[in-house]
C-alpha cells in the first residue's frame, strides 16, 4: 500500500515509527508501506487516478507542514476534491484552484454549528466558513450549480445533529448534502 505524504510528513512518520520497533522490523514495516513524497500544488498518478495536491489550511507536526487536500481525476473524467482537515484556504490554494473545476466536492465541516470560530476559520471549517469557502470557489469558477457538494469530518461536540446541520445548509444559497455513515457517492 502506497502512502502519499508531504515531505515534512514523511520525516515525521519515519521518526515516529522507528523508536517503536527494532531497526530490522521498522525497516520491514516502512518497506511494506512505501511513502510517496508529494509536493504541494503538484500532480501525481496513483494507480489509474490523476491526483493534484492542494495545500490545505491546517498545520501539522512537520516544519512548514500543511494538510494536503486531493483533487482527483477519475479515469472516466470527473474530478473530486477531497478537502478535509482544512479551514478557509490561503491565497496560494485559491490561486491554484482558479481555472480548475470539480464535479464533486467533499469538504471539512468539523465545527458545524460552532459560534465561537472566526468567519474565515483556519484549521477546520464550520458552517459559516464552509459557506464562505463555497462562495469563493463559485467566484473563481471552481464549482458551480452542477457540482455536488458534501459536508463531512464532523466533531461530535459541535452542537448540531445531522438533521439540524442539513436544515442550516438547506437555508443557504448552496445545495449541500451533510454526509452520514454509509453514504456512497457515485462519480
Amino acid at each position: 500500500m502506497h502512502i502519499y505524504l508531504s515531505r515534512p510528513a514523511v520525516q515525521v512518520v519515519e521518526r515516529m515509527i522507528e523508536p517503536l520497533l527494532d531497526k530490522r522490523r521498522a525497516a520491514g514495516l516502512l518497506h511494506m508501506f512505501p511513502r510517496e513524497t508529494v509536493d504541494y500544488f503538484s500532480t501525481f498518478t496513483a494507480g489509474e487516478l490523476e491526483v493534484e495536491a492542494v495545500a490545505g489550511s491546517h498545520d501539522s507536526w512537520g516544519e512548514n507542514e500543511r494538510s494536503i487536500n486531493y483533487l482527483i481525476r477519475f479515469p472516466h473524467g470527473p474530478r473530486v476534491l477531497c478537502a478535509w482537515d482544512t479551514g478557509y484556504y490561503r491565497d496560494d490554494s485559491w490561486e491554484y484552484l482558479s481555472g480548475r473545476y470539480a464535479e464533486v466536492l467533499i469538504m471539512d465541516c468539523t465545527f458545524g454549528g460552532s459560534t465561537t470560530r472566526d468567519e474565515y476559520a483556519y484549521g477546520h471549517l464550520h458552517i459559516v466558513s464552509f459557506l464562505h469557502q463555497l462562495e469563493k470557489m463559485a467566484q473563481i469558477g471552481f464549482i458551480d450549480s452542477q457540482t455536488r457538494v458534501f459536508a463531512t469530518h464532523f466533531n461530535p461536540h459541535q452542537g448540531l445533529n445531522h438533521e439540524q446541520m442539513q436544515q442550516r445548509f438547506d437555508h443557504s444559497d448552496f445545495t449541500v448534502t451533510v454526509a452520514y455513515d454509509g453514504l456512497a457517492i457515485e462519480v
